[in-house]
């Protein structure tokens, strides 16, 4: 699939809905992007263990950008069963030291997405305004 991108190297608005293979080939275009999508797969498989079955992706990783620091998503809490998540996999859920142990562990950070981000927003809707509030576009991906 062919995404189309604004001039600032934003995602055209609006959620665009991307098989895996649609994701990594077009975010996938050089080995430090090649890096983070192994830690987003890791958290892919820890998601879905717990019963995800979509993730937006958001940040710098869903643009143009050749080297994006990380990637940032998050998740739909529908069919999710958090206990195992707390237990299994509670890097899941630690928002500690500025989420410092899902950077180290899957390269980007993760939120669930009916929390709150700013003082207006839940993440699904902050991800979709970039720095100065205008809109912007994310990816959905079905687990």
């Amino acid at each position: 699939m062919s995404l189309k991108f604004q001039s600032n190297g934003n995602l055209e608005v609006g959620i665009h809905s991307l098989s895996w293979i649609d994701f990594t080939s077009n975010f996938g275009f050089n080995e430090h992007r090649k890096k983070l999508i192994r830690g987003l797969a890791l958290a892919i498989e820890h998601l879905k263990a717990c019963g995800c079955q979509i993730l937006y992706i958001d940040g710098s990783f869903v643009t143009q950008k050749t080297n994006p620091s990380d990637f940032d998503a998050c998740w739909d809490r529908t069919g999710i069963n958090l206990i195992t998540m707390r237990t299994l996999y509670p890097t899941l859920v630690d928002f500690r030291n500025e989420r410092k142990n899902q950077k180290d562990l899957y390269m980007g950070e993760i939120f669930p997405m009916h929390v709150v981000a700013d003082e207006y927003n839940t993440f699904i809707d902050f991800f979709q305004l970039d720095k100065d509030g205008t809109s912007k576009g994310i990816v959905k991906l079905t687990l």
